[in-house]
């Protein structure tokens, strides 16, 4: 349920309880104009973190911290809605929020945004755009009508509302019936009642008296509309001249020594009335002197200025009995006037906010068509099959920070699983896969691609145009993502544990209709665990025949295309992000051994079928800013690692220690020694005392069992490494 208030929609609640509060708040009453029933049966699912992750919204607190207020960021709203009105970006947002799989609904905001495209730069539409944007916060005025709080700028909103109102309603009709039936022109000929429309612009405008109202900062009425309003102005307007006439007859019956001093005059003022004001000649300021010589006139002082006293006498007394507070008598007029018109407005409320509803959708409509033309989209193909065709498809957003995007294909069918029997599903979306799983270098733009097909399929959804040579879409009744969001110290939850909620989630309610994004999954934890997880889901996946529902999946778990776990046979498309490797890469930069020098990345971000079996994380780190001796020493260890060398492994780290002991200072000699001790160690260790014993024993020489004897032997071995400038080999190696 969706209140629609004077700012849009409220929030969501239960029938009963919303009812029962509105009913005990009497504030609510004042400001609620309606109650709707806002269903979504016919919606997309799509989660708070998905919307979050994709920037479909993002909010932005105020740099002012004295404003509570917030401002939508860099998102996709506000690509969409630049240069709207509030309610026009309210109501998108609320489509972004819940968009739509009523597959005509989406075709008849297409066939508009269409049309809008095609007459962009006609005068018709821009008349069209002209009218839209005088339209004021049609809601928020009539809460103020209706809760009494009208102010001139109300009643100015109100009536340049119903003025645009009125020209929308022609314009529209005029575009219907040249170019044809589209929705929103129906929309506009049911809700645009042109007599109601014509009859609260003409009252308000016959009426009111602009410039006076504004001069005034009050709601002024035009003269010649109401005899006794105009008998009391005309009346106020020739106070001056006579209370200077009456004046002169008061005065003359004054003591002659009290006019010498003081000036009398007759003075009105609104709720004080008439009153008679005393000021020194000799322009001395006010005493207790001046009010005692009032007083001693019979008059009844009443308050001063620094150069005036005033005073309540008899013949300010008469005037306020024979005329009377006629500024008072004005405003109360007025107010009555302006009363009787505001009853007859608020009739026509229902019919203002009904028109305002469809404004905004016209407002989204024609900011469809103007991203469009702007960004060169094309408009999508929406169909039943789960299906996802998209030609050079773009991210929206991430285009309009790079000088070149690289625009890529996708093509997915869902229901491509496999059944109970082996076979392979036929499904009801073409000849694709369902299930893409895309592997490559980091920062090769693999996050990127699952990003731009959720929001092209979301942006098809609403009816808008896509970032697409074409886009064939069917249609996708829940979206789940396990993508990267922000972290908080203040949420409970571990990375994986949320990894783990995502995909849980993605699992237990998507059907073959469903569109499902898994980024990097399962990393979180043992790498063995991760591919288990990771090749479990996707087995899950397909196992369901003809529910299973189209799936990107990003990893670096290359174990999982084992034969044993998703081999060739699973129909699963594999693609990858293209590089290239640059071979001019300076040897200079710190990496001595040529073999391990990987060549530097070029990333090309295009999507590309087949593996990519490397990550190529080292140059990703160097790009990042990493020290060159700690990508040198993780390319060695990764190479190691992989031809499963670890006793080579193991042996370096003694290097390692050599060399960190020479970054302290001492000499390099010391890692020749360390290492030749190592060697030595390691021979002596190895030595089958067993087998030297009986042939010893056969040979009669018994000096081969002298350790002394068999080290000094090791020593004399050619591949042992000698040092001398630290003494002979035998002395070094003996002490030790």
């Amino acid at each position: 349920m969706a209140f629609s208030a004077f700012n849009g929609t409220l929030g969501c609640a239960v029938y009963d309880p919303v009812i029962c509060k509105i009913n005990l708040v009497e504030d609510l009453q004042n400001v609620i104009l309606a109650l709707e029933i806002y269903g979504i049966a016919n919606t997309m699912v799509l989660d708070s973190q998905t919307a979050q992750a994709l920037g479909i919204f993002d909010r932005e607190s105020h740099a002012s911290v004295y404003q509570a207020r917030t401002k939508e960021g860099f998102s996709l709203l506000s690509l969409l809605s630049a240069e709207i009105s509030r309610p026009a970006k309210q109501m998108m947002s609320q489509w972004l929020t819940f968009p739509s799989v009523n597959i005509d609904l989406i075709n008849s905001r297409l066939d508009a945004v269409d049309l809008f495209t095609r007459i962009q730069a006609s005068s018709t539409t821009e008349q069209l755009k002209k009218h839209v944007k005088g339209i004021k916060n049609i809601y928020a005025l009539a809460s103020s009508l209706i809760s009494d709080k009208a102010t001139v700028n109300t009643w100015k909103g109100i009536t340049e509302f119903a003025r645009n109102a009125i020209q929308i309603g022609l314009t529209c009709q005029s575009l219907s019936s040249s170019k044809g039936d589209v929705a929103i022109f129906e929309k506009v000929s049911a809700a645009f009642d042109h007599d109601k429309l014509t009859f609260v612009h003409e009252t308000i405008d016959a009426i009111i008296d602009w410039k006076e109202s504004e001069f005034t900062q009050r709601v002024s009425v035009k003269h010649g509309l109401d005899a006794e309003l105009d008998e009391y102005r005309q009346t106020y307007k020739n106070l001056s001249g006579m209370m200077e006439k009456v004046t002169q007859t008061f005065v003359a019956d004054l003591e002659m020594e009290f006019m010498e001093m003081y000036d009398v005059a007759t003075e009105y003022y609104p709720q004080i009335g008439f009153v008679t004001s005393l000021h020194r000649k000799d322009n001395f300021a006010i005493d207790q002197t001046t009010v005692m010589a009032g007083q001693s006139q019979g008059w009844t002082y009443q308050y001063g200025s620094e150069v005036k006293a005033f005073f309540k006498s008899e013949f300010a007394r008469e005037l306020d009995t024979n005329i009377g507070d006629v500024h008072s008598f004005i405003s109360g007029r007025e107010i009555e006037i302006i009363a009787e018109v505001q009853a007859a407005i608020v009739q026509h409320v229902p019919t203002l906010t009904a028109c305002g509803d469809v404004i905004a959708e016209l407002e989204c409509l024609l900011a469809f068509a103007a991203v469009a033309m702007q960004r060169s989209y094309s408009r999508p193909k929406l169909v039943s099959e789960p299906m996802l065709r998209i030609k050079n498809g773009r991210h929206p957003l991430q285009e309009l920070i790079v000088e070149t995007y690289v625009p890529n294909d996708c093509a997915l069918s869902g229901g491509k699983g496999v059944k109970e029997d082996g076979m392979i599903a036929a499904g009801s979306g073409g000849d694709d896969n369902s299930i893409m799983i895309i592997t490559g270098a980091n920062a090769c733009g693999k996050s990127t691609f699952l990003k731009q097909l959720a929001l092209i399929v979301i942006m098809a959804h609403i009816g808008c145009y896509v970032p697409a040579d074409s886009a064939r879409i069917g249609l996708v009744d829940k979206i789940f993502t396990r993508m990267q969001v922000d972290e908080s110290i203040n949420s409970s939850k571990g990375s994986f544990q949320t990894d783990m909620e995502q995909v849980a989630n993605a699992l237990n309610r998507s059907t073959s209709h469903s569109l499902l994004l898994f980024d990097e999954m399962c990393k979180g934890t043992l790498a063995t665990d991760g591919v288990a997880l990771f090749a479990a889901t996707i087995r899950h996946l397909l196992r369901r025949g003809e529910g299973c529902p189209r799936t990107v999946a990003v990893t670096h778990f290359h174990e999982v295309f084992h034969e044993s776990l998703l081999g060739p046979s699973m129909p699963i498309t594999p693609a990858h992000m293209q590089i290239i490797l640059d071979s001019s890469f300076d040897k200079n930069e710190g990496i001595d051994d040529e073999e391990d020098a990987e060549q530097s990345i070029v990333f090309l971000y295009k999507l590309r079928s087949g593996l990519e079996l490397h990550s190529h994380a080292a140059q990703c780190a160097r790009i990042c800013g990493i020290r060159q001796d700690v990508i040198a020493r993780a390319i060695h260890v990764s190479k190691k690692s992989q031809d499963h060398d670890l006793k080579a492994l193991e042996l370096s780290i003694i290097e390692d220690l050599a060399e960190d002991s020479a970054d302290e200072g001492k000499t390099s000699t010391n890692a020749y020694t360390l290492r030749q001790k190592e060697q030595v160690l390691r021979a002596f260790t190895a030595w089958n005392i067993d087998a030297d014993r009986q042939q010893a024993a056969d040979e009669g020489e018994m000096a081969f069992l002298d350790p002394a004897v068999k080290l000094q032997g090791i020593l004399n071995t050619p591949k042992m490494i000698h040092t001398t400038s630290i003494g002979s080999p035998s002395e070094s190696m003996m002490s030790t």
